[in-house]
C-alpha cells in the first residue's frame, strides 16, 4: 500500500470495518411511491434498510455505498 496522508489509513480501515458489519450489497434505491410510501434503501433481497424523506438522499447514499469498495481500493493503491 502506498503511503497515505496522516489519518487516512485509519479512516479506510474504519470504513472497511463498517462495510463488513453492514448489510451486503448492492443496495437499491426504492423511490417515493404513492402506495408504498417514502423513499427507501433496500437490500438485494428487497427488505428495507432505511427510509428517508428525499429521493436525492436515498440515491446519494445507495450510490456511495455501492461505490465504496472500489473507491477504497483506489485510495489504497490496489
Amino acid at each position: 500500500m502506498s503511503e497515505l496522508k496522516p489519518g487516512l489509513a485509519e479512516t479506510v480501515a474504519r470504513l472497511r470495518e463498517l462495510m463488513a458489519a453492514a448489510t451486503d450489497g448492492p443496495w437499491k434505491h426504492s423511490p417515493w411511491h404513492i402506495e408504498e410510501g417514502e423513499p427507501a434503501i433496500r437490500a438485494p433481497e428487497g427488505w428495507i434498510i432505511a427510509n428517508l424523506s428525499s429521493d436525492a438522499n436515498v440515491a446519494l447514499i445507495v450510490e456511495a455505498i455501492n461505490a465504496l469498495p472500489a473507491l477504497l481500493d483506489v485510495v489504497e493503491g490496489k
